[in-house]
């Protein structure tokens, strides 16, 4: 069984991002900083998302991962026994699913990142192959900021701020618990930021960017969210609220020029 994890494996390294580690007290296999498989006890480990976990149950192909043994399973992960047939296709899943992003954005879309999950490891292909100029985009940086930090808007016309609802001071007022959370760390220049924070909290002063940054991806933009939508949503901030509509906003079409009056 062993032996065929290592093949697993093997096949998955050919990608230069993709390294093994020791994590979760298992033999594990990363992407980037962000585990995606492993080795368990004789079943493979392998982040597939909720929807997909669901599927592989109830085909009694796989059993959910509760690793604290408390009835708290881990919902985006499965643990999947023999027959290993389609083990390279289950863990390869998660490298898949980020080229797809990311090629959806290289021919016009837009990609939202909220904290970086998913595209994490593509913000290197800034153009379709590697670019040594772009750093670690979880590299030294702010990881909180308390929830009345002010908001300094760097590009107050750029549409995140101004389609449909004009982003005012009052839209980031009564925010709950922090302004957001794993900011953007060291990045190439093309990485623009959008907004920056001034924490007032002694242990945590100064300036703080990487909250909201926006590139853009061929003919695509793509955004990473740093600030705590997830949280500020379900709270009922009414600031929150306006900005997501901005930022869904961003994946429609561009309207076309009126034709000039003759």
């Amino acid at each position: 069984m062993e032996e065929a994890y290592r093949r697993v494996v093997h096949e998955l390294r050919a990608d230069p991002e993709v390294s093994e580690a020791l994590m979760m007290g298992m033999p594990s296999i990363k992407r980037g900083s962000k585990m995606f498989g492993g080795y368990r006890d004789g079943e493979l480990l392998v982040k597939v998302g909720r929807e997909r976990v669901d599927e592989l149950i109830a085909a009694g192909r796989a059993r959910e991962f509760d690793p604290s043994g408390a009835g708290r399973p881990m919902r985006d992960w499965a643990l999947v026994a023999e027959p290993a047939d389609d083990w390279l296709a289950l863990a390869g899943a998660y490298a898949v699913a980020a080229l797809l992003v990311y090629r959806r954005a290289l021919s016009g879309g837009f990609v939202s990142d909220d904290v970086g999950y998913l595209m994490s490891p593509w913000v290197r292909h800034f153009d379709g192959a590697a670019l040594a100029a772009i750093l670690d985009p979880y590299g030294p940086a702010a990881s909180y900021t308390a929830n009345y930090a002010p908001v300094h808007v760097l590009e107050p016309e750029n549409p995140v701020f101004t389609t449909p609802n004009r982003i005012g001071p009052s839209a980031w007022a009564d925010w709950v618990q922090e302004r957001g959370l794993y900011f953007l760390g060291e990045r190439d220049p093309r990485y623009v930021d959008l907004v920056e924070l001034a924490d007032p909290f002694p242990l945590n002063s100064g300036m703080k960017r990487g909250a909201l940054v926006e590139t853009t991806v061929g003919k695509g933009r793509w955004l990473y969210i740093g600030l705590g939508l997830w949280r500020q949503l379900p709270a009922g901030t009414d600031g929150a609220y306006q900005l997501m509509a901005n930022i869904i906003a961003l994946g429609r079409p561009r309207a076309s020029a009126p034709s000039a009056m003759r």
